[in-house]
């Protein structure tokens, strides 16, 4: 059985051009850090369409497409009425990038996650299969000259997959659990690895690509939240499934090379940097300059629905003291603007529903 080694992802060497992304995307999320907190109503403006825009264009990269105001509708409609598959798939993405930006903690890397996020998406079609897994081994599509041929759907057969998604998720969640800006590796790689071992019949990719986007936010990279990384794979469609197929060469062998969608991979997250950095700038620009730290940690609460820490605002915000946030909080409790879920040294805080803080 192939094994995976994604703290190799981290330690071993890396070429010129992964490290030179590397180092552009920290500078990248350095002044993300910095601006963030200025901007809370632009910030919320482009979460809003970036759920959109992910939803709309992961289906476009699976061969489903609907009008972009029709995506808006299903995403922002509370009695809105489903009139199709693809529009249940549409609305069940939505529902799991929603969920994890409120509740990231319950996307743990393993089997089970893959699994809800499945039926989240394919709820109508899955309750009463037997197995959620993939079934098929081959599956026939016809060449350029009409004629059917039967290829392999994996390098490893059905019944293998939850085997080898188990060694992948508790190998990957390991690894993980270190700290560092360097885990960015693990999760091309793991897009990789899922998208070879291919644990469903439908939804592989957009399994994968929402579990990169959860674990680039562990790793402090929340940029897929603002800008549809989605959307930009599917801009690039072909340069997207290259990179892929590149890499799967070799892997039921583990001689393969991750290099390709590495560097694509990495490639798209500065690409969306880059886009939303001048955003911010232009919009500081016109504001007429920073505001207090105080005010950034106000601001903090805007953006986040869920229980906050005061490790989170420290962690997003590294150029502000604990004191200072601190003080914050207490004022912000004494306004009445936020409330207290636990005391002690695991204190955190919510924002109350109504006026923005």
């Amino acid at each position: 059985m192939r094994s995976f080694h994604y703290s190799d992802a981290v330690t071993g060497d890396r070429s010129a051009a992964v490290s030179e992304l590397l180092e552009a995307i920290a500078r990248d999320k350095r002044r993300f850090l910095e601006l963030r907190g200025e901007q809370p109503a632009l910030l919320l403006e482009l979460e809003r369409k970036a759920l959109v825009d992910n939803c709309d264009a992961s289906a476009r990269i699976e061969g489903i497409y609907l009008f972009p105001e029709r995506v808006e509708e299903l995403l922002t409609s509370a009695d809105v009425v489903l009139s199709s598959a693809s529009e249940q798939q549409v609305v069940g993405y939505g529902k799991i990038l929603k969920a994890m930006v409120k509740s990231p903690d319950f996307f743990s890397v393993s089997p089970s996650t893959f699994l809800a996020m499945h039926t989240v998406l394919f709820s109508d079609q899955v309750m009463n299969s037997r197995s959620r897994y993939r079934r098929k081994d081959y599956q026939d599509v016809m060449d350029g000259r009409g004629q059917i041929q039967r290829i392999a759907v994996s390098p490893i057969h059905a019944f293998e997959t939850p085997l080898y998604l188990g060694s992948l998720c508790d190998d990957l969640a390991t690894a993980f659990a270190s700290d560092g800006d360097d885990r960015l590796l693990m999760i091309p790689r793991m897009v990789v690895d899922i998208m070879c071992i291919k644990p469903f019949d439908r939804g592989t990719g957009r399994l994968a690509r929402l579990m990169a986007q959860k674990l680039m936010g562990d790793c402090g990279v929340g940029i897929a939240r603002y800008v549809s990384v989605d959307r930009l794979c599917e801009r690039s469609g072909m340069d997207y499934y290259a990179a892929l197929n590149a890499c799967a060469e070799g892997w039921d062998s583990g001689s393969n090379d991750y290099e390709p969608f590495t560097v694509y991979w990495l490639g798209k997250v500065h690409e969306a940097y880059q886009e939303l950095l001048p955003r911010l700038e232009i919009r500081n620009q016109e504001a007429g300059g920073k505001t207090s730290k105080t005010d950034r940690v106000r601001s903090y609460f805007q953006l986040h629905d869920g229980p906050v820490t005061k490790r989170m605002i420290a962690q997003d915000n590294p150029d502000i003291s604990i004191s200072t946030i601190e003080n914050a909080l207490r004022e912000l409790l004494h306004e009445g603007s936020i409330i207290m879920l636990r005391s002690g040294r695991s204190a955190s805080y919510q924002r109350v529903d109504g006026p923005p803080c």
